[in-house]
């Protein structure tokens, strides 16, 4: 914005805790100052904006993730998702008012915790042997159609594809009973995401005791070892606590509670 203009909304990335007024010395979208707007013992970490509206773009998503990112090496942070925005008139602090002791006990649950993420995917020259092995039907209609002098029919490819998707969800209990339980057993709260792809085994988050990291990276790698032929693990993180605060803060905008 420039000098004198009016801010046309209030940007939310996240709340944090807090016991004295607290500086954050970055920037966000549009490089406006980033702010804490305290109610109680909590704050929004805020910056303003020159429209009430945005367009969904990378490098706005890109600056709303930096900022989360910087809070988190200072705070236990519950981010919020890209694009909320409280307009003239709705004050920011009434998504704390609203959900106060939500918040609170999130922020306890998150405390002192990190989010890691592992994603397990089937090797591309892997995958359709790895099923074959696991499900003689697959292997037989594989055989059969392998066998044909003429071209393989609608029907026929369509009933290896339902056996080798049947074969595939099999397996996939199989390695998350192997894989993601182990990992389960260590961290404080998990999370299966939807599968992204026909050749992902599981999509998983983990929210991690700190002092657990190193443990819990060792025994991923572990388990990866007997696997690495035939799986591909993608292991990422430390990553702020997205899949642990799924919480509709933007309701709390669009009805506010007076704030005192």
């Amino acid at each position: 914005m420039t000098t004198g203009e009016e801010p046309r909304g209030v940007y939310l990335y996240g709340v944090i805790e807090i016991s004295a007024p607290v500086r954050l010395e970055t920037t966000g979208l549009y490089r406006a100052p980033v702010r804490a707007v305290p109610y109680r013992d909590l704050a929004a970490v805020v910056s303003d904006l020159p429209q009430p509206e945005l367009e969904p773009t990378r490098e706005l998503a890109l600056a709303h993730e930096r900022v989360i990112s910087f809070v988190m090496r200072r705070h236990p942070v519950i981010p919020v998702r890209f694009g909320i925005v409280a307009v003239p008139g709705v004050p920011i602090e009434t998504v704390l008012v609203g959900n106060y002791e939500l918040l609170k006990n999130t922020l306890e649950r998150i405390r002192d915790k990190v989010e890691l993420g592992l994603k397990v995917l089937w090797r591309r020259e892997a995958f359709e042997t790895d099923l074959e092995g696991a499900d003689s039907r697959v292997r037989q209609a594989k055989a059969a159609l392998n066998e044909k002098s003429g071209p393989v029919s609608y029907d026929e490819a369509m009933q290896l594809g339902q056996l080798m998707a049947e074969a595939a969800d099999r397996k996939r209990r199989e390695y998350i009973k192997l894989l993601y339980e182990p990992l389960n057993q260590m961290a404080a709260e998990s999370v299966l995401n939807d599968i992204l792809t026909e050749r992902m085994v599981f999509n998983a988050a983990f929210l991690v005791p700190k002092e657990k990291e190193e443990d819990f990276d060792r025994l991923a790698n572990q388990l990866f070892v007997p696997y690495a032929e035939v799986l591909e693990f993608r292991y990422s993180g430390p990553w702020p606590p997205y899949n642990f605060c799924r919480l509709n803060l933007e309701s709390s905008l669009k009805n506010p509670q007076k704030v005192e």
